[in-house]
């Protein structure tokens, strides 16, 4: 994670660093729920690194058929290492899948992980306030639609802005939020005219020296094949 950090300079997109240290942070209120301090699997949710000591946030709840896996950003941990809920008092599970790819011009051309969650853990695949998703958005119908983007993570809580457009090859998206230290990994989307939710991506890190324009990993050609989106 520190090598990372080093590598954002002399890129034109930065990762949000993880905290520090353990420790309750602010914000992160959506819908009465503290995603900064949940003991339950959700879009938003704060969860901690053993190794890197860094918080980031839960994407999306995503299943193998056999298991349920939190899916978030791949620069948060590396895969293997053990993961905590909340102010890091429950176990989460470990990290089964750690993508993170650099490309000139960009910190990360894939940036995501999957997280393997214990079966003790209480898991919801809703977006507090919002609901479950039903589907994951295409990059096609993104690019076509261009509908603005929420975003909800464990420091800044709920965001929502314009699209901006794709990037770096159609595998990343731009949109106008700001996210913060911790917000990583957390879970976007788009909401339909009947209220649903439509899974884009998750949380990456911020165009360097534009804090509003926020850039997520998009789901639609990185979910690992056998993977699929809700909770079993």
């Amino acid at each position: 994670m520190k090598n990372l950090i080093a590598a954002v300079a002399i890129s034109v997109m930065a990762l949000f660093a993880s905290v520090s240290a353990p420790a309750h942070a602010s914000g992160g209120m959506v819908a009465g729920v503290d995603l900064s301090n949940s003991l339950v699997a959700m879009p938003g949710a704060q969860w901690w690194a053993q190794k890197s000591g860094g918080a980031c946030s839960i994407g999306w709840i995503v299943n193998d058929g056999s298991a349920n896996y939190a899916f978030t950003a791949g620069h948060c941990a590396d895969a293997g290492d053990v993961a905590f809920l909340g102010n890091a008092s429950r176990a989460l599970g470990k990290v089964a899948i750690s993508d993170l790819r650099i490309s000139d011009g960009y910190v990360a051309e894939f940036d995501h992980a999957a997280v393997k969650l214990n079966q003790s853990v209480a898991v919801s695949d809703r977006v507090p306030g919002f609901g479950a998703p039903t589907r994951i958005m295409s990059v096609e119908e993104l690019e076509r639609t261009r509908p603005d983007l929420c975003a909800v993570g464990s420091t800044t809580g709920l965001q929502c802005g314009e699209f901006f457009g794709l990037a770096l090859e159609d595998s990343q998206g731009v949109f106008h939020v700001s996210g913060l230290d911790g917000d990583s990994g957390g879970a976007v989307f788009a909401v339909e005219a009947d209220g649903a939710v439509v899974a884009v991506g998750t949380l990456v890190g911020t165009e360097k020296g534009s804090p509003d324009r926020t850039v997520v990993q998009l789901l639609d050609g990185s979910l690992p094949v056998g993977m699929s989106l809700g909770q079993i």
